[in-house]
């Protein structure tokens, strides 16, 4: 288990003797960059609610980027977390990644179409230099995106659907 002191040494890999260490020393740099990188990402609700209010997302709500926000305070909060007792953790920028997602998947469901961001996620794996880290992030990347799909066109099915039955019975009326 690292200090907590870990988490605020120097952003240089130092005392790297060999490649191991140094690929451990850069997952704890790249870590903490990630984390920086997830409290930015806070500021996508209410950049995304002036987008609301001058029409730019016209179908989504407010109600959305309260949930986006809130859900990357957590988000953030506890990959610092993780981080901060295991500095050299694996799993903590994968955690990161796929939390990444799942908010691009509820932006998708939530009528918010920013589809450069859906390249940002892999782009960031590539900053740990470790080739089955990025593979795992572009396949759950790409699963993500069929999953956004799949949800946007049920909905729109379930919308046409209603479409056409009530245009069915205009003629009764």
């Amino acid at each position: 288990m690292a200090k907590n002191s870990d988490i605020y040494t120097p952003n240089i890999v130092v005392d790297a003797t060999d490649y191991d260490e140094f690929m451990k020393e850069n997952r704890r740099i790249i870590n903490r960059y990630i984390n920086t990188v997830l409290w930015f990402c806070i500021f996508t609700g209410p950049a995304i609610a002036v987008g609301i209010f001058y029409g730019v997302f016209n179908a989504a709500s407010y109600s959305t980027c309260v949930v986006i926000s809130a859900s990357m305070i957590v988000v953030a909060f506890i990959h610092r977390q993780i981080i901060r007792v295991w500095p050299y953790a694996h799993s903590a920028g994968f955690i990161a990644f796929f939390c990444m997602e799942v908010l691009l998947v509820l932006m998708s469901y939530n009528h918010i179409h920013v589809n450069i961001t859906w390249f940002f996620v892999p782009f960031l794996s590539i900053l740990f230099c470790e080739k089955r880290l990025f593979i795992v992030t572009v396949s759950t990347n790409y699963l993500a995106m069929i999953i956004s799909s799949y949800l946007i066109l049920f909905t729109m099915r379930i919308l046409f659907l209603f479409i056409a039955l009530i245009w069915s019975f205009l003629p009764i009326l």
